[in-house]
C-alpha cells in the first residue's frame, strides 16, 4: 500500500482546483460511502474518506453541486493520510458527461476564492 503523508504537495494538474466542500456518494466493495471533497476542478477532485483505495482504483462516484448532482467515473490517482488518520484521496474525472461538465463548469463559475495548489 503506497500511502504519503498529507502535506501541501504541488501536482501538475491542466484545470486549477477549488477549495470547495460538497457531498460525494460511491459504491466501493459491496458498500455505500458517503463522504466530502476538499477541493474539486473540471479535472477531478480530492476526498477525504474514511478507508484506502488503491491507485487507479475506478469507480462511479455522486457529487451534489448544489441542487444538482453530476456522475462521473473517476480514478484515483493520490494518497495521503490526513492529521486525523483519515486517507486524503485524489481522483482524476475518467469519464464525465458533457451534460455534467455543463454543470460543473457553471456550478466552478460560482465558487468564490483562488484555486488551491
Amino acid at each position: 500500500m503506497e500511502v504519503s503523508s498529507f502535506g501541501p504537495e504541488r501536482e501538475l494538474r491542466r484545470h486549477p482546483r477549488y477549495p470547495v466542500r460538497r457531498l460525494a456518494c460511491y459504491n466501493y466493495e459491496g458498500k455505500r460511502f458517503l463522504s466530502v471533497t476538499i477541493n474539486l476542478g473540471m479535472g477531478g477532485m480530492m476526498l477525504d474518506i474514511s478507508h484506502y483505495v488503491p491507485e487507479n482504483e475506478e469507480m462511479d462516484i455522486q457529487l451534489v453541486l448544489g441542487r444538482n448532482s453530476i456522475r462521473p467515473r473517476v480514478r484515483r490517482v493520490h494518497c495521503g493520510l490526513s492529521p486525523e488518520k483519515s486517507y486524503v484521496s485524489g481522483f482524476q474525472f475518467i469519464d464525465l458527461s458533457e451534460k455534467d461538465q455543463i454543470l460543473l463548469k457553471e456550478y466552478l463559475a460560482t465558487v468564490e476564492g483562488s484555486p488551491s495548489a
